[in-house]
């Protein structure tokens, strides 16, 4: 019998890319990681946004103003894994299971940096995604956003909540003091809805938590840097009645001294809320946009002072807003009862019709 070659060695089966982007290993490992947050404020549900898994598997982090909604008041929220999936799973979040910085200060700087809140659930659903080395962030470099862009408005197949959406990203400007990196600011297609997703480099590691947008207009996107998430992950967790609205006597003796006037709120103008009382009708053919602005519009007229970037570029554009206080309660005890009515039915009409934004 004639002499039998040696076998051949088996090659090894390159991993799938796209077109140089993501191998197929590590685009599902972000993809499973990624998880939609949706915030039920006053118990209704409000607006939604992304957020991701770290750590051991039971921390989601995402943007403090994803589940602080409008009033910088932490809400209760709803968690979904895997959406747009067979595997699909609902977790809940009460606002007692989630942590923010309570002492940032209120510039837009400090809340840049402290727009990060980190949620824990009882037990592990989706494997978590490692942080990233920000020394090697470089100006130039490709990234990649994932989340929900336009929340539950983004179009998806028949009564489905959407999955995943991918953004390719080009870092543009990395702004460092003392090695640590404070800016982190990407060029892409990243928007509304993306807010508290992940941001992670070619090997699926998490540098940064999608944050905001220049403007409306723009492509330019900043991110929270994630060593700011993981000092909130060291951070003692605030007590539950810092995270729930003041009210009732007894709050109000816990959280006030003596020696201090309490807080007088005057309003700019009346706001076009405070007139008459509106109908559904009077909504009727407005955006959710528009729909949230004229629901802001009573908070802005008496110097309220946003958390949320998009309603403060908004109101700025004004001449008669000067945002002065952060004191919520104050704020909504100077309503009329006609603002009060408007402010309640838009809410409601937006979350009844999808409109939230």
């Amino acid at each position: 019998m004639g002499c039998q070659g040696p076998a051949p060695v088996a090659k090894e089966t390159p991993p799938i890319t796209q077109n140089g982007g993501l191998s197929a290993k590590v685009l599902d490992r972000c993809k499973n990681a990624t998880v939609l947050v949706g915030n039920f404020q006053g118990g209704k549900f409000f607006a939604s946004g992304s957020g991701f898994v770290a750590g051991d598997g039971k921390t989601i982090y995402t943007n403090k103003h994803v589940v602080t909604g409008d009033d910088d008041v932490v809400d209760d929220c709803k968690l979904v894994f895997f959406p747009g999936t067979s595997r699909v799973r609902v977790v809940s979040a009460p606002a007692k299971q989630i942590t923010v910085y309570t002492d940032a200060k209120r510039n837009a700087d400090d809340y840049y940096k402290h727009d990060v809140a980190k949620i824990r659930i009882e037990a592990q659903v989706a494997d978590p995604l490692d942080a990233g080395d920000l020394t090697l962030v470089r100006e130039t470099q490709d990234s990649w956003a994932l989340g929900f862009p336009n929340g539950l408005n983004i179009r998806s197949e028949s009564s489905e909540l959407p999955s995943v959406t991918v953004h390719s990203l080009k870092i543009e400007r990395v702004e460092k003091k003392e090695d640590k990196t404070l800016v982190l600011q990407f060029g892409g297609s990243a928007t509304f809805g993306n807010s508290g997703g992940p941001v992670v480099n070619d090997k699926g590691e998490v540098i940064g938590i999608i944050q905001a947008l220049g403007d409306q207009r723009s492509t330019i996107i900043y991110g929270v840097p994630i060593w700011v998430a993981r000092e909130l992950g060291s951070q003692k967790q605030a007590k539950d009645d810092f995270l729930k609205p003041l009210s009732g006597p007894a709050a109000a003796i816990e959280t006030s001294r003596p020696s201090e006037p309490r807080e007088t709120i005057r309003s700019n103008g009346d706001s076009i809320l405070a007139s008459r009382i509106l109908s559904e009708s009077d909504l009727e053919g407005l955006s959710a946009v528009a729909l949230t602005i004229l629901r802001n519009e009573p908070f802005a007229r008496r110097g309220y002072r946003f958390s949320r970037s998009e309603l403060r570029r908004a109101f700025e554009a004004s001449n008669w807003y000067h945002a002065r206080t952060r004191n919520l309660s104050a704020v909504e005890s100077d309503f009329n009862s006609k603002e009060r009515h408007n402010i309640n039915l838009i809410r409601e009409y937006q979350s009844e019709n999808g409109l939230e934004w």
